[in-house]
Formats: C-alpha cells, sequence, structure tokens
C-alpha cells in the first residue's frame, strides 16, 4: 500500500502536481512517520518550490535515516547554499566527498562551489580529475568550465572534446560539448570555427524549448498599458533593510556592477533570487488574479504581508549590512509590485550596447530552455518587449528607476558609482573598485570573470565577430 502511494506520488511530482503529491506523502507519513522515501518527496517539493528551511529540515532527517545515500546530500548542499550558507554547503561537500571516496558527482559540486567563491585555482584541479573519471556529463561540464578559465590550453581541450564526441550520449551532451568546442575555437581566434559551433550548440538548446518569445507579447502588451495602482504605497521608510534592484537584459554586467557595489561596507549582495517572484504568486493567489490584474485588488494587508515576506527571505543574505542587492534581470517585469512594496527602493536599469548583449547571450551556455537565450532573432523579439516596458515604467514612475551603462561604468567606475551611492545617501568607498579582491559569491555565468580587474575588452566585442554572425546586425537598429 504504501509503495503503490510512494509511486504515484512520485508520478504527480514529475508532473509538477506538487500538492496532490505532497497530501499522498503526508499520507505516508501518518502511517510511517519515519519514512525516508516520503521526508525525501516532501523535500524534494520543497526544493523546487524554493521553500528551502523547510527542504533542509526533511534532508537533514533523511540523511540521517539514509547514511549511505548520496544524493539527499547533494541536496542539502543546494539548498545550505540557496540561502546564502556557504559554510555549509562547503561542510556538507567535504563530509560527502570522504563519507563516499571522491565520487565525481561530490567532486564537481566542491569545484563549482570554489568557482562561485572565487577559489579558482581550487576549482581547477577538480575540474582535471573529472576528465579522468567514466562520467560522460560531468566530464563535459568540467571541460566546458576548463576551457573558459584556461584558455591557454584550448588546443589540448580542443583535442579531448573531439576524442568525446563518438561517447555523446543525450542531446543534453551534445549541447555542452558543441559549447566547449565554440569556445576553445574562440579561445584560438578561429571565429569561423567558432560560429559553426556555436550555432550548433545553440540550435540544439533551441529544440528543447516550449514556446516561442511572441507567446508572451499578451503579458508584455498588458505591462506596457499599466496605470498607476489606486493603491497608495506602503511605508517602507520603517524597513531596516533595504533593497536594491539591478533590472535589465541578461549579460549587461549586472555581477560586475553587484560585486562592486557589494564591496561597500554597507550593501549585501543576494545575488540573483526568486523571492520576489514567489511574492508576486502569493499576492496573485491571494487576489485570486494574475500579475499584473492583481495588484489593482490588493489591500495594504496583503501589500504589508508581501513585503514581510520578500524582506524576510532576503534577510538571510543581508550579513547585517542595510541594502540588499536584487539583481535577477527579469525582475523589470515586476516594477509595478516593486513600487507598491517598496516605494522607494532604488532601481537600477543597466544597459549596454544590444550587439554586444546578443552576443554574450547567444555565446554562454544557459540551462533554462528558453528560446531568446539561444535564437537571435528571439531574443530581438524579447529585447524590443523589455524596451518598450522599461520605456513605460519610467514615465510611469518618475523617480526612483535609475538608468546606468555598462560602458561608461567599466570607463568611468569611480563616477557612476558615486552617482549611485548618492541616491542611497552613501558615500562612495575605495573597495569598489578593489571589487575583484573580495571573496565574493557570484551564482552566475559571470562567476570567474567579476575575479578580473576592469578592462575595456568587452566593449564593441560585436563588432570583430559581425562578419560571422551576420544576424548580430539586426541588434543595432534596437
Amino acid at each position: 500500500m504504501l509503495d503503490s502511494l510512494i509511486k504515484r506520488a512520485f508520478e504527480l511530482m514529475q508532473q509538477h502536481q506538487f500538492q496532490a503529491a505532497s497530501t499522498l506523502y503526508q499520507q505516508v507519513l501518518q502511517q510511517q512517520p519515519s519514512h525516508s522515501g516520503a521526508l525525501y518527496g516532501l523535500a524534494t517539493i520543497a526544493l523546487a518550490q524554493h521553500q528551502y528551511d523547510d527542504a533542509i529540515s526533511l534532508l537533514q532527517h533523511v540523511c540521517q535515516q539514509c547514511p549511505n545515500e548520496l544524493q539527499p546530500l547533494l541536496d542539502l548542499g543546494q539548498a545550505f547554499s540557496a540561502v546564502g550558507s556557504d559554510v555549509d554547503h562547503k561542510t556538507v561537500l567535504n563530509y560527502a566527498l570522504k563519507r563516499f571516496n571522491q565520487p565525481p558527482e561530490v567532486l564537481y559540486e566542491l569545484a563549482r562551489y570554489n568557482l562561485v567563491t572565487g577559489d579558482i585555482a581550487q576549482a581547477i584541479p577538480l575540474f582535471e580529475t573529472l576528465l579522468t573519471q567514466g562520467n560522460m556529463s560531468l566530464k563535459l561540464y568540467a571541460l566546458f568550465e576548463l576551457a573558459k578559465i584556461q584558455s591557454h590550453k584550448s588546443n589540448n581541450y580542443l583535442s579531448l572534446a573531439f576524442e568525446l564526441q563518438p561517447d555523446i550520449q543525450n542531446q543534453e551532451q551534445a549541447c555542452v560539448l558543441e559549447y566547449t568546442l565554440a569556445q576553445c575555437y574562440f579561445n584560438l581566434d578561429k571565429m569561423k570555427e567558432f560560429a559553426m559551433h556555436l550555432a550548433q550548440a545553440n540550435q540544439l538548446q533551441l529544440q528543447t524549448c516550449e514556446f516561442k518569445t511572441q507567446d508572451l507579447a499578451p503579458f508584455f502588451n498588458t505591462l506596457s498599458e499599466l496605470k498607476p495602482a489606486a493603491m497608495a504605497p506602503r511605508d517602507d521608510s520603517r524597513d531596516s533593510l533595504k533593497p536594491i534592484f539591478i533590472v535589465g537584459l541578461p549579460r549587461t554586467g549586472s555581477s560586475l556592477l553587484a560585486q562592486m557595489l557589494a564591496s561597500h561596507s554597507q550593501i549585501a549582495n543576494a545575488g540573483e533570487q526568486p523571492f520576489l517572484a514567489q511574492t508576486v504568486t502569493r499576492l496573485c493567489q491571494r487576489t485570486t488574479k494574475p500579475y499584473p490584474e492583481c495588484l489593482a485588488s490588493l489591500t495594504p494587508k496583503l501589500i504589508e504581508q508581501g513585503a514581510a515576506y520578500y524582506l524576510a527571505n532576503m534577510q538571510r543574505f543581508s550579513h547585517k549590512k542595510n541594502y540588499v542587492i536584487d539583481k535577477l534581470p527579469a525582475n523589470f517585469q515586476s516594477i509595478a509590485a516593486i513600487k507598491l512594496l517598496f516605494p522607494t527602493a532604488l532601481i537600477i536599469d543597466l544597459r549596454r550596447n544590444n550587439c554586444d548583449v546578443a552576443l554574450s547571450i547567444y555565446q554562454n551556455y544557459f540551462a533554462q530552455s528558453e528560446p531568446y537565450f539561444c535564437d537571435l532573432d528571439e531574443l530581438a523579439h524579447y529585447i524590443g518587449f523589455y524596451q518598450r516596458t522599461m520605456t513605460h515604467f519610467t514615465k510611469l514612475y518618475d523617480q526612483g528607476i535609475v538608468q546606468v551603462h555598462y560602458e561608461a561604468l567599466v570607463t568611468n567606475a569611480k563616477v557612476q558609482l558615486s552617482t549611485i551611492l548618492q541616491q542611497l545617501n552613501l558615500s562612495f568607498e575605495e573597495n569598489c573598485l578593489a571589487f575583484y579582491q573580495q571573496k565574493l559569491t557570484v551564482h552566475t555565468l559571470s562567476a570567474t570573470q567579476v575575479r578580473s580587474q576592469l578592462h575595456h575588452k568587452s566593449i564593441d566585442r560585436a563588432l570583430a565577430l559581425a562578419p560571422f554572425l551576420p544576424k548580430l546586425a539586426q541588434f543595432s537598429a534596437l
């Protein structure tokens, strides 16, 4: 009986029917309170729904009951990472490394941990060890990371990539291999081959997308027609923690800007968090209306509850500082909600040359299967939606939205940072220019790039590649 309930709950969970699955797991626990399968199922659901405190509690029980199971330990480490507890994350990984005799899954997670926390020298030998292991997927991901970190070894990595090609087992592996080949050719300044493999990588990823960017048109049209909210925004003057939102397109330099600002004594960086989207979802559920229509039905109590939920989740990333950065680019879609929840919060609209943005998005491997990440025509549509939305919001809210340009940031950093800090009534600190020396955690594609000093090499980078990627030309007119 219990086995059939567990099996059915797992099937529902795979279909993302989390509430129904959770009900079945709870039925199992009513009959057998310590059932590890049910506890692990609930933990998996909690992780999927970003309920990390619940996930940690459940996973700790599972790990105690199943000391010979590796996956719950890896999940526990990821949950600690998600709440900003790097020390606990590393403790779990080091324990798993010894407990299970250096399995490749743990080696990879530990290498990634070192990468995002700035210990690149510690990450490299772990990635290199994985090249000798039997796990094909992890071997490919390790090779991809090494190709990005150690460009001087690109010929060696290129040879290894071609050796691995006949053993590719699925589409994801084929995609990672093509991105790796493209990266190696880019490092070797062989742009024709770079463009060819990059096109193949993006085409493979595009095949996994289940929607078109144009499908989002009704949503963005609604955003662009929003009127000022009838409900007065809440009074956020008494908030002990002040959020700073960095919004815009991906690959505009948000990790760099966040790293610079987080080097200030009064500012912390939470990175790209789901909490604003979760807050909006909760408001939608309370009003039984979708976003942004739900905003018109909010009450002062709901607005206060939404703000409290968001701040409670961001608090753990604040490190007792007064300001905390939320740098999820897509939060530009939620500016209308931000303005009700945190009317005085600084919103930084970070811009960059559209051609360089397009190249950087197209060149990088985004794990999410979203069409504007892997097709330049789809990306052009998305940029159009973003620009129209931000034009409208900037007119709608004449204060609190500051536009910053990447090119100005890297060429005149002190002036740009001082201007931003003045908006927060903070003084400039020289530490902000020494950002690359800080061991701050960065969970984005720029985890290694923000460890370098400022440079101008990424400005107008698309110009040299335009002959090999002719579709980049369309972005000049956007």
